[in-house]
């Protein structure tokens, strides 16, 4: 595998259980929650606001947990974290329990708990060029991404009948991309000739497994399987 991302020179990473994990921080420089000033220039104060009467989470996990913030400078920072999908925010905490929001172009990953996000600069499915967070999935010559945005859909109620929903729903919409090596993230079609395409380089090889293992394109595990079998062929070459 070429480990030729930020995790390379900075974070051990392992997938364990089909999921990116992070490994010993010790040989790392930490500052923590015990400087009230570090995010000052790196974060803004979170705008926290959502749509009146809507059913629906706005975060990935609302809890706070662990995270690990790696800066440009390769400095990694133990706070607490979560991501807040609807205003597709990263949130960590200070030291007075302010909520702050991490501006992507000044982060390079974030983990949080058991899941690694990186920020990308991607071609939104409306056209615009933009920048967002990804989960890494599976990383190597080709990286696994899952990126994750809130869809509102709108009450059906109709007043006259007294029927249907009277509240708007929120509802978690999961893309997959791809990467190769460094490149731009790259829509993912979820079918046999989607995923032979972006794995195009070992087409064969990949196609071969996936019949052998009966694996196909729609589950997260499957994908990350065969993403996992493709960077290993460049491993062992």
């Amino acid at each position: 595998m070429i480990f030729r991302t930020f995790f390379s020179f900075a974070l051990c990473l392992f997938f364990l259980n089909s999921t990116a994990q992070l490994d010993s921080l010790e040989h790392f420089t930490h500052r923590g929650l015990n400087n009230a000033n570090y995010f000052a220039e790196d974060s803004y104060i979170s705008r926290g606001s959502a749509a009146k009467k809507v059913e629906g989470n706005l975060f990935l996990n609302e809890q706070w947990q662990e995270a690990r913030v790696l800066t440009p400078g390769n400095e990694v920072i133990v706070t607490k974290g979560r991501y807040r999908i609807f205003d597709d925010e990263m949130q960590v905490l200070n030291a007075e329990n302010e909520v702050l929001a991490l501006y992507p172009a000044k982060v390079r990953a974030i983990a949080i708990g058991e899941q690694v996000f990186i920020p990308l600069q991607f071609r939104s499915p409306e056209g615009k060029n933009t920048v967002g967070f990804f989960q890494l999935l599976v990383e190597g010559e080709m990286d696994l991404l899952l990126r994750r945005n809130m869809e509102l859909v709108k009450s059906d109620y109709n007043p006259a009948l007294n029927i249907g929903d009277r509240n708007d729903h929120l509802e978690i919409q999961e893309t997959y991309y791809y990467r190769y090596q460094d490149g731009n993230p790259q829509l993912l079609r979820q079918s046999k000739s989607g995923v032979l395409k972006a794995l195009g380089r070992r087409k064969k090889a990949v196609a071969s497994f996936a019949k052998e293992n009966q694996l196909g394109a729609r589950k997260q595990e499957d994908l990350i399987a065969l993403f996992q079998f493709y960077n290993r062929q460049e491993a062992e070459q």
